[in-house]
């Protein structure tokens, strides 16, 4: 299998708001090498084809990247462009990671890269 994309992982963190609250943030965990796979007929049907569209399924063999709650994909030959997806359910497949991930809505101060 040819792990041909790059992934960003995140953890869930939380740090206070200007008014005080506790908000969720985003540490950056490191960039990886992964595999985006096909759903199966089953997951399909499952999930149904409306929400497989909006979903991943993303494979990491670093052992790092378990730890992660948010991950952003990113595009194809692009260093820049992505969707961040917020893991499911996750699977130690031993040799690698199996991420199910659905699309994301996340505010740009909620993440941090470490930059």
């Amino acid at each position: 299998m040819r792990y041909d994309r790059k992934a960003i992982f995140y953890y869930s963190d939380s740090k206070e708001n200007a008014l005080g609250d506790s908000v969720a943030a985003y540490t950056k965990i490191a960039s990886f090498d992964v595999a985006v796979t096909p759903f199966t007929n089953d997951e399909t049907k499952l999930y149904g084809l409306e929400k497989i569209n909006k979903m991943a399924k993303v494979l990491c063999r670093d052992r790092k990247s378990y730890a992660a709650t948010l991950l952003f994909l990113l595009d194809e030959g692009s260093e820049t462009e992505g969707t961040y997806y917020s893991v499911l359910p996750k699977k130690d497949l031993k040799k690698v990671f199996l991420f199910n991930c659905e699309v994301a809505k996340i505010e740009a101060e909620s993440i941090n890269n470490g930059d």
